[in-house]
């Protein structure tokens, strides 16, 4: 039975699984054993090639793309009017920006950098750095001096 419409579940519940484990990124092999198959690969090659199953596979797969851009824009836009408020830029009460204005209020720096720190990593704008070597000087007092 072929399905016309691929943002409908497939009628088979096993041709389902296996499109949904397709779109996960699972191999056609993988996904043919997660639905409950019998390990076969010229079967999961079969599968894979059935039409309504590869427009199940496509849909899905792009439904997941957008989910994920809408979920990356909130975060990113949720950091900026974060920073924004931090810096007193962004009124709280109205939501309007005033970016040629000095802040008004009483701005939270660590929450601003927090959140430039967030969209920096997003950005790849920070390499990650590991420094080793140098030397320390450790000075060890006794206990009966630092009690007085």
């Amino acid at each position: 039975m072929s399905s016309t419409d691929p943002s409908l579940p497939l009628a088979n519940s096993r041709h389902e699984l296996y499109a949904q484990g397709r779109a996960k990124g699972l191999t056609a092999e993988q996904s043919h054993a997660e639905a409950g198959y019998k390990p076969n690969r010229s079967n999961a090659a079969r599968l894979n090639a059935n039409d309504s199953i590869k427009a199940r596979i496509q849909w899905l797969s792009q439904g997941a793309a957008e989910i994920a851009q809408i979920d990356a824009a909130f975060v990113l836009d949720g950091l900026r009017d974060n920073y924004l408020r931090a810096t007193g830029q962004l009124d709280v009460t109205t939501g309007t920006v005033g970016l040629d204005e000095a802040p008004k209020k009483l701005c939270d720096l660590h929450a601003a950098n927090k959140a430039l720190e967030l969209l920096g990593k997003h950005l790849g704008v920070f390499e990650e750095r590991a420094e080793t070597g140098g030397t320390a000087t450790v000075i060890l007092y006794p206990a009966e001096s630092v009690n007085k």
